[in-house]
């Protein structure tokens, strides 16, 4: 998630480190002290924070992972 017209002064990132079944496991950029331990889990499916609008990955080795 990146800045906001309202306030393009604030930049957080995010990335997505793992996933379950049920939710996306993710590394904030603001550090260790917030939520769990730098990381918080949100829900799969419901574009929490808007999290699907700005998504990039990556291949890596020609292998396609599939869909997450």
């Amino acid at each position: 998630v990146g800045p906001t017209d309202a306030d393009a002064s604030y930049v957080q990132w995010v990335v997505v480190v793992g996933y379950t079944d049920t939710e996306f496991i993710v590394k904030n950029s603001l550090g260790t002290g917030w939520g769990e331990s730098g990381y918080m889990r949100l829900a799969r499916g419901s574009n929490v924070f808007g999290i699907a609008n700005f998504v990039y990955a990556v291949k890596l080795g020609g292998i396609d992972q599939g869909p997450i």
